[in-house]
């Protein structure tokens, strides 16, 4: 039997300016459910500490399955594409990329 190992996703959004209200309204509800899934270990969301519209979500999941589940029916990757710049898509964790990112007192979601 092959032993699972959690899984980390990290999602990096650059939320349109014009959009930042919005966007915390949406994911708020949205990461309430991602974080009462089956198989969810933790969700948190920082944000940049210059630019309110740039964030970083991390997710770990129990499993590859646990991740893959929660993604059907998921509404975020629409949400993404309405509210989000579209330039951004892949992270690299690397140099200063995650430097200046902080989770804000009150959460925006």
């Amino acid at each position: 039997m092959l032993a699972t190992m959690p899984v980390t996703v990290i999602l990096e959004l650059k939320i349109k300016p014009e959009s930042v209200a919005a966007a915390r309204d949406v994911f708020r509800r949205a990461l309430t459910d991602t974080r009462a899934f089956p198989g969810n270990l933790g969700t948190d969301v920082l944000v940049d500490e210059t630019d309110e519209g740039h964030w970083l979500i991390y997710e770990l999941w129990e499993s590859v399955e646990h991740d893959e589940a929660v993604l059907v029916g998921d509404p975020r990757p629409q949400l993404v594409d309405r509210l989000v710049v579209p330039s951004v898509q892949d992270l690299d964790l690397g140099g200063d990329r995650v430097a200046g990112m902080h989770r804000p007192q009150e959460v925006p979601v």
